[in-house]
């Protein structure tokens, strides 16, 4: 190693300029990166969302849902498909298998949805489908149309707004939501068709008949070719009015104009209503592409907006923005960018204060040079910066320092000893040079191996592994390349010969003397202080297993942190309940939210006809809404805790409007990767009432029970509420007594109360549908649409009366299908502060289930939600910890050519894990899959101090030393690196820990995990890891003395028989 820091010492220009350039390039790829609060990926999950207008869930199920759950068999690398059948509309979700080819499989469902397209009822929609990414839930912004206009004329100006919106670089599509559909309605009176004599069946004939557009080929004339076609497609609301239904004997025509109440544009019965602070509204999601900057496309949207504002002012549409995840980035940024720049101040005045100023500047220029060499490497592999990213830079804050540190360190105890200065830089340097590599390696070797990870979670925290590699490869480069040159330039310089003790400050002396005292004791006690770890590691071990089991919920143990930035309030009204009646329920509540100030809510918008769950499901339903509250930003926030304030809300609101039959669920969006909620028990079978009445079980016991139900928040099943059907029954004896056809008085029963589509109306340059109804408003009761005729006979006609009976029942409003199977789901999310857990809960429902089980053949219970997501994505990471600590034996083990030695730097990742979850016992914090992913990162740190101290006890060793000396030696000669290593990543990440100046849940329980994993280890490294050496080395001390006896015993033998012999 020395030649080559002797050849970057004469290339000290190259190096400098090679640094400044770096840093600058570095410095432009940040402004030339995406930005965006989360990386842009794929959940793995397709979404086909099915309208057959009018028809019933069980309707919906038999003649959609089922079809295009037949048609998706033969799709590979299917997980599972969940499928729920509302009135009016099928909802089919299913789940690729993990890692699997997403974009591929998406074209083959695509493909095999599209053809069974014309296997689906007549009035039923093209199947829309979605592959659900990060972005259809976290569009840039949203862009709302406010006002007291029609609908209709909202969307002439959200269209035109949006064409220009699209225009906005890296705008990758715009979404308009809440327009209603546009359809042509003739109404017919009931009265006109009485006297006249004339059936719904004639009109809806006639005007089908007339309805017509026939390509009719070409023709050849002298004068050249013509296309030929016959066009009668109505353009005009006259041209319909005067199509012809009948000529009756007297020669007059009876015409539709004859026959109706009214004629004209109109709209389909809506689905969503929205609306935004209590007004009608429009929105317009403006969706980037994976190369767009949010920062700078928010800020395009809102100077465009300024344009419009004043034309739309005069009209009374007011613009208001929801969604807006600049507001969330620059939160995430300016919290963690501020626990970076409070991090590296801090381990800038600790290196200072141990190793001078001029030796704390060489260490730290090295955290910007590692961070934009970083920046650069993302921006040229394609990555974005982001929350994951900034997290990753304050993660690695006090690590990348760490080699430097101890290169710094080095040389500078070689300055000190007398040294000339480039020789004890070469030497200083050098002499480190393969711990401090191996050291590297073993941090990196701890962090890739997450990019195992599956599902969801591994793409959302993928590039915590990257960007902590980059970092320490290029702080590494820096630290043996750069560094030297440095310190050549602007290092302090020696002076005499000053042992180490007599170089210490006060609070290194003072940890000297307590660390000789620990040590000699331990090395005094050698089994017992061992044993006292053993048993520690063993209640750590017992204490996590119980916890994760859930038998014993000693830690807190969650999937993601509850962390949010808006929240929803779902409402759910009687099953009969109007869309308008929700509507303006949805517009109340959102009033009632706003009422607080800007301090407490940004905005509230509202949607009419849908809410979605915390599964990320659309529940759709004429009685169901929601709004979705925008807090404000940190700064701007008139509450300090979320969680209370959300608490509040539910307080305040509840009380107000759960009357009448309504029900509220307030609830947050979860930031994170979507995990749907805390505990989620899914009954499936093939007999409804089997599955029905195991669900109704289950839900009493959770109920019941002391240690679950009052720990739970909005325990329910997800049927949803009975939905009250009309049922027109034929009488087919009554229909073969007057002759007639069974097949038309059906199709007459089924167009009566909601009316029929019979072809297309051309409006302006699209085609729409053309809607034949009874006129609503003279049908006031079921029962008054019974008496139009049949039969056409002005004397005695033959009316529906006399051919249907009418009747009443219930049935499920929505009916869920999973794995083709009935299926009810049991959900809950669990109280803030509650003294139990998923697993816990999990545990004790399906112990409950054991003891019931045989009464419900046919039935069976699957644990989904957090609980699926905190076990499979638990066990990826159990394989990466396994795989990682594997690669970091055999980088130790080549290092130190041995196979036992190794084992006792790892034993650094057992102190990492006493410390963890003890920390997690006392403190009661949250155990989540952020303070997983921060002990596998912690084992890749704790095994350096370990490493680079066996190294140096190694040394000493060999040099003659005996085995306490070599280890007092080493100690002090490696604490203060150790210390420093230890303090400057403890510090680093200590402001977020701490919530400095303000607080993250989501990052905060990683970084507090790391904090007590090193400082744990850190201790227990000095005194313990020197004590697992001594008695290593003595066994192999005493193994090669007994291997000395016997050959000396054999040699003395052997002059014996030499002896007598001769």
């Amino acid at each position: 190693m020395e030649p080559v820091i002797r050849f970057s010492l004469k290339q000290r220009v190259f190096y400098n300029l090679m640094f400044v350039v770096l840093m600058v390039v570095g410095f432009i790829s940040i402004f030339a990166m995406p930005a965006e609060r989360y990386p842009n990926f794929g959940f793995g999950e397709v979404i086909i969302n099915t309208i057959y207008p009018g028809a019933s869930a069980v309707e919906v199920e038999t003649l959609v849902t089922r079809k295009i759950e037949d048609a998706l068999e033969t799709v590979d690398d299917v997980e599972w498909v969940n499928a729920t059948s509302f009135s009016g509309r099928s909802n089919v979700r299913l789940k690729f298998v993990d890692d699997s080819d997403y974009e591929a499989l998406y074209d083959e469902v695509r493909f095999e949805v599209l053809n069974i397209i014309n296997e689906l009822p007549e009035g039923v929609d093209p199947p829309h489908m979605l592959y659900v990414t990060v972005q259809d839930w976290l569009p840039v912004i949203a862009v709302n149309l406010v006002g007291e206009h029609s609908n209709r004329a909202l969307a002439l100006m959200a269209e035109e707004l949006k064409s220009r919106l699209k225009q906005i670089p890296n705008v990758q599509e715009v979404k308009l939501s809440g327009e209603d559909v546009q359809e042509f309605h003739v109404s017919l009176d009931p009265a006109k068709l009485r006297a006249l004599g004339v059936s719904y069946e004639r009109v809806a004939a006639a005007l089908s008949s007339a309805n017509l557009s026939i390509p009719a080929g070409r023709f050849t004339a002298s004068s050249g070719e013509f296309l030929v076609k016959v066009d009668e497609r109505f353009v005009s609301r006259e041209q319909v009015l005067q199509t012809v239904v009948r000529k009756d004997a007297d020669a007059s025509l009876v015409r539709v104009a004859d026959l109706i109440s009214h004629a004209g544009m109109g709209y389909r019965d809506p689905v969503v209503i929205s609306s935004v602070n209590g007004r009608p509204s429009l929105g317009l999601q403006v969706i980037k592409s994976d190369a767009g900057n949010a920062m700078r496309i928010r800020d395009a949207v809102v100077a465009l907006l300024e344009e419009f504002r004043p034309l739309l002012a005069a009209q009374g549409v007011e613009l208001v923005l929801t969604q807006d995840s600049t507001v969330y980035i620059e939160d995430g940024l300016n919290t963690l960018g501020m626990n970076m720049l409070v991090g590296i101040v801090l381990v800038s005045l600790i290196i200072w204060y141990f190793m001078g100023i001029r030796n704390a500047g060489l260490v730290t220029i090295g955290i910007p040079f590692s961070f934009m060499i970083t920046m650069l490497i993302m921006y040229l592999t394609g990555n974005s910066f982001n929350e994951i990213t900034l997290f990753s830079f304050v993660l690695v804050t006090g690590i990348i320092v760490d080699d430097a540190i101890v290169v710094t360190e080095n040389i500078y105890r070689h300055v000190q000893e007398g040294e000339p200065l480039q020789q004890a830089i070469v030497s200083g340097t050098a002499e480190v040079a393969l711990p401090v590599i191996s050291a590297t390696m073993t941090t990196v070797a701890a962090f890739l191996p997450m990019l195992i990870m599956s599902g969801t979670t591994g793409q959302f925290f993928a590039l915590v592994p990257k960007a902590v590699t980059f970092a320490i490869l290029a702080s590494l480069v820096e630290c043996l390349l750069i560094l030297p040159i440095h310190y050549l330039d602007f290092g302090p310089r020696g002076g005499s010969r000053i042992k180490a003790v007599e170089r210490d400050n006060l609070l290194l002396r003072l940890l000297r003397s307590f660390t000789d005292r620990v040590l000699r004791f331990t090395l005094r006690f050698r089994l017992t202080s061992v044993l006292l770890v053993v048993i520690a590691f063993g209640a750590a071990v017992v204490i996590l297993g119980l916890s994760v089991s859930g038998k014993a919920p000693l830690i807190r143990i969650q999937f993601f942190p509850d962390d949010y930035k808006l929240y929803y309030v779902d409402v759910v009204g009687p099953s009969n309940t109007p869309i308008e009646t929700i509507d303006r329920k949805v517009r109340t509540i959102a009033e009632a939210v706003m009422e607080d100030g800007p301090g407490y809510a940004r905005s509230a918008a509202g949607f009419a006809g849908y809410y979605f769950n915390e599964d990320y499901e659309p529940v759709f339903g004429n009685n169901h809404g929601s709004v979705m509250v925008t807090m404000p930003s940190v700064g701007e926030q008139a509450f300090e805790d979320p969680l209370a304030h959300l608490e509040r809300m539910r307080e305040r609101l509840k009380p107000r409007f759960e009357t009448e039959g309504y029900q509220l669920h307030i609830h947050p969006q979860k930031d994170g990767p979507p995990t749907g909620k805390d505990i989620n028990v899914r009954i499936v079978g093939s007999k409804t009432e089997t599955v029905a009445a195991l669900a109704a079980e289950l839900l009493s016991f959770m109920r019941a029970d002391p240690d679950i139900g009052p720990h739970l928040l909005d325990l329910a099943d997800d049927q949803g509420r009975p939905r009250r059907v009309i049922r027109l029954e034929v009488l087919q004896d009554r229909v073969a007594e007057y002759g007639l056809d069974n097949a038309r008085v059906a199709r007459l029963a089924a167009s009566v109360l909601d009316g029929r589509y019979i072809g297309k109306y051309r409006h302006l340059d699209e085609e729409i549908d053309l809607k034949l109804y009874v006129d609503q408003a003279q049908l006031t009761e079921p029962e008054h649409a019974l008496y139009l005729p049949v039969v056409e006979d002005a004397d005695r006609p033959v009316h529906l009366a006399d051919l249907v009976r009418l009747h009443s029942y219930s049935e499920p409003g929505e009916i869920k299908r999973y794995q083709g199977q009935r299926a009810i789901s049991l959900k809950a999310n669990i109280k803030e502060g509650a003294p139990t857990s998923t697993p816990a809960i999990v545990s004790a429902v399906r112990a409950h289930y054991e003891t019931l089980r045989d009464r419900y053949p046919g039935a069976t219970v699957i644990f989904g939600g957090e609980h699926e997501d905190t076990q499979r994505s638990f066990e990826s990471l159990a394989y990466a910890f396994i795989i990682a600590v594997l690669v970091m034996y055999v980088i130790l083990a080549t290092q130190f050519q041995s196979y036992l030695q190794p084992m006792i730097i790892l034993s650094a990742i057992i102190f990492a894990l006493i410390g963890v979850v003890f920390g997690k016992l006392v403190s009661q914090s949250l155990f989540t899959v952020n303070s997983f992913i921060a002990v596998i990162g912690v084992a890749g740190v704790v095994v350096n101090d370990a490493l680079v101290l066996i190294d140096f006890i190694n040394r000493r060793y060999r040099s003659g030393m005996a085995r306490r000396q070599a280890i007092i030696e080493g100690v002090h000669v490696r604490l203060r690196p150790i210390v420093l290593t230890t303090l400057t990543t403890t510090l680093g990440l200590l402001p977020m820990a701490l919530g400095i100046p303000s607080y993250s849940l989501v990052w905060g329980s990683m970084a507090s995990t790391f904090v007590t994993g090193l400082a744990t280890a850190t201790a227990l490294t000095l005194f313990i890891v020197p004590v697992l050496w001594d008695l290593l080395t003595g066994l192999e001390e005493r193994r090669q003395r007994r291997r000395k006896g016997t050959n000396r015993s054999v040699d003395l033998d052997v002059d014996e028989h030499e002896q007598i012999t001769g």
